[in-house]
């Protein structure tokens, strides 16, 4: 990152060569993504990607909560990251051999501030305070594995 004065890669920037990236060869750029691919090859990194909608939500019905919580029902995004966390846990479930114990979870600063916390309606066993923590991918770079491999997926979708 140091190499194009970069503080975190956005793959959007990286791609189009926009921002920190613009005037950078498009070779170079392209290494970038090879890195990136090498990482989830040589590490066996697993991939859960979940996407959402209006329409996807009013096939699923929308979850009522016995009180106030930040997870709004008629927000595709945060029922998405909701489901995605549903998911998680019964991975973690299936393979609870290979998870002992719960996960430290982080999110992309977006739909959050950075160093908020929010509370999961269940899933305890599989995340640590039943709680998700939002971050910047400057600091959590695990980030920027989980934004590569969106990048990618949705790339790979059109």
């Amino acid at each position: 990152m140091g190499d194009y004065g970069a503080s975190e890669l956005h793959f959007t920037d990286i791609y189009s060569g926009r921002n920190e990236f613009k005037g950078v060869a498009v070779e170079k750029r392209i290494e970038i993504f090879e890195l990136m691919t090498a990482l989830f090859e040589n590490f066996e990194l697993p991939v859960l990607y979940q996407t959402c909608s209006k329409e996807i939500l009013k096939e699923w019905g929308y979850p009522r909560f016995k009180k106030r919580v930040w997870w709004k029902s008629n927000d595709p995004s945060k029922m998405g990251l909701l489901y995605l966390c549903h998911l998680v846990s019964k991975l973690f479930e299936e393979h609870h051999e290979v998870f002992r114990n719960p996960l430290q979870a982080f999110v992309d600063e977006g739909m959050a501030k950075v160093g908020t916390k929010v509370k999961l309606p269940n899933w305890g066993h599989a995340f640590q305070r039943r709680e998700l923590c939002f971050a910047s991918s400057k600091t959590v770079f695990g980030l920027q594995l989980a934004d590569f491999a969106a990048f990618s997926i949705s790339h790979s979708q059109w």
